[in-house]
């Protein structure tokens, strides 16, 4: 695996989504967008015309669960245009997020998700046997290529302590979450707010992605662009490693 952080105020973040009434997330993924666009293009891939896919998980956890333990996610697909200005890629992101949220997908998929409750577990059990097994692996791989069924990574985001904690009278300074990699995802990221800082990690493959901090850069080069396009204060270079 390769790691690399990336740290960014709060109040910053909302400083440039603000204008265009972005959320946070929004704005880090029409950030993340840009900055793997011009990376991609350093290495020479064409992106034009083309969208990242990311799938972003939702809380859908009731009203009545909310003292339970464990989680209650759910996963949406969010495009984000490669082609035009930051502005451009934030407000397609904003109709994108706002889409999904309108149309309730996230509950739908997790509606579905619940049928899984009511097949005996031997059943379930021999069923994800199967899908695993070399043949249906690959038989089923022009399936599980398919533009519907694919994204090109996983982006989560926990808010975390607004506030500052501490451990054995020391100070916590910082927490960068982690996000694990599955099935055949060579990237992925982690959003984690704590005490007022935006903590995100991008963790690769090192076999697709053997250095990320040039990625690194590029995200934190497009989200300073971000700034600028809006108006907000211009972004503090973020510490990454």
């Amino acid at each position: 695996r390769r790691l690399a952080f990336l740290r960014w105020p709060v109040a910053d973040l909302r400083a440039i989504g603000r204008p265009a009434g972005a959320t946070i997330n929004d704005v880090v993924l029409a950030a993340l967008a840009a900055g793997l666009g011009r990376w991609l293009c350093r290495l020479g891939t064409d992106v034009s015309g083309h969208a990242l896919r990311v799938l972003v998980p939702v809380n859908v956890r009731r009203e009545d669960e909310r003292h339970l333990l464990g989680n209650r996610v759910s996963m949406i697909p969010v495009e984000i245009p490669f082609d035009g200005t930051p502005r451009d890629r934030l407000a397609a992101t904003i109709a994108r997020t706002t889409a999904m949220k309108r149309v309730g997908l996230a509950d739908l998929v997790d509606r579905a998700a619940d049928f899984v409750d009511v097949v005996p577990a031997a059943v379930y059990g021999a069923a994800l046997s199967l899908a695993a097994s070399p043949g249906v692996l690959s038989w089923s791989a022009p399936l599980r290529s398919a533009s519907f069924l694919t994204a090109n990574l996983v982006c989560t985001n926990v808010p975390g302590p607004p506030v500052p904690l501490y451990c054995l009278g020391h100070r916590v300074i910082a927490h960068q979450p982690f996000v694990p990699l599955a099935f055949e995802t060579g990237l992925n990221v982690a959003l984690l707010t704590y005490d007022q800082v935006l903590h995100l990690t991008l963790v690769a493959d090192a076999a697709a992605v053997p250095d990320l901090d040039p990625l690194a850069d590029a995200v934190e080069a497009a989200c300073r662009e971000l700034a600028a396009a809006t108006g907000a204060a211009q972004t503090p270079r973020a510490p990454h490693c």
